[in-house]
């Protein structure tokens, strides 16, 4: 499962924003906005999502 690969420290929104994120291009989702107040994670979220991109396989 998808999730077992992210930081234990993601709360579920953060885990959806990166779900959002590293969908493929192929499924028609609307732009990401991450926005909330400094503090929240919103770095933190972004590079977790691009660490799992950078893990698939197909992105070598």
């Amino acid at each position: 499962q998808w999730d077992e690969q992210l930081d234990p420290r993601l709360n579920a929104k953060q885990k959806e924003a990166i779900l959002a994120i590293t969908t493929p291009l192929s499924i028609n989702l609307p732009p990401v906005l991450i926005i909330g107040p400094y503090g929240t994670g919103k770095t933190f979220t972004l590079a977790q999502a691009v660490k799992h991109i950078l893990k698939q396989p197909e992105t070598r």
